[in-house]
């Protein structure tokens, strides 16, 4: 039984489908980058899990079960995570005080267990930790809102460009990061990513909008 999977799914607008037909699985331990160019409907497939667009057909299934979306209960209840490609602001607040605000696992000696471990992995983290969030800059809001994504630990996480904004010399570390969370959590990922040179370092599955709905094969 998969941890999550969509069967024949289309998504987009009255009689123009975006996305037809698509179906695939993840569980624990895999990542899926789904790839293509804009108005590919990478964002739309994201939006439609979540219920903020709606399936023209198929179905959803989580742990076997039919649902018809992802909801905001189920985002905590579910240990579900979701980051949106835009930024969140917060003004006048520090990355400190909103990751405490936002953990849910536990007391305050987890908590601090968690934002060492966090630092430790989210390289940015630990400079940027004392901070607004409202002055970061584009990679260190990505840092950051990775750390917000991974707070609770979730088994299951959607992406929607995790890696905007982050420059060259520091995506190895995120890509890194990512990958041993996934593996070891264990977790599964699905990804919304546009830059190749990220998806080849990834080394996972890849859903090319733009070929059609077919999976590639894993990278040996």
């Amino acid at each position: 039984m998969a941890l999550f999977e969509l069967k024949n799914i289309s998504v987009g607008y009255a009689d123009y489908p975006l996305i037809s037909n698509l179906s695939l699985t993840l569980d624990l331990g895999d990542i899926l980058s789904v790839v293509g160019q804009n108005a590919s409907g990478k964002s739309s497939l994201i939006k439609a899990i979540f219920g903020q667009e709606a399936w023209m057909k198929g179905a959803m299934h989580y742990k076997g079960n039919a649902i018809n979306n992802f909801t905001r209960n189920d985002i905590s209840n579910r240990n579900i995570a979701w980051m949106l490609q835009s930024r969140p602001i917060f003004p006048g607040l520090k990355v400190i005080d909103i990751l405490r605000a936002l953990y849910k696992k536990g007391n305050k000696a987890s908590f601090e267990k968690t934002l060492v471990w966090l630092s430790n992995s989210i390289s940015p983290l630990k400079d940027i930790i004392e901070q607004e969030a409202q002055v970061l800059s584009g990679g260190e809001k990505a840092a950051f809102s990775l750390a917000m994504t991974l707070i609770n630990r979730p088994h299951l996480i959607f992406l929607d460009e995790p890696f905007a904004g982050v420059d060259k010399n520091r995506i190895e570390g995120f890509v890194q990061c990512l990958n041993n969370y996934v593996r070891l959590q264990p977790a599964a990922c699905l990804l919304i990513e546009h830059r190749a040179d990220v998806v080849s370092k990834l080394g996972c599955q890849t859903l090319d909008l733009d070929a059609g709905t077919q999976l590639s094969p894993m990278p040996l």
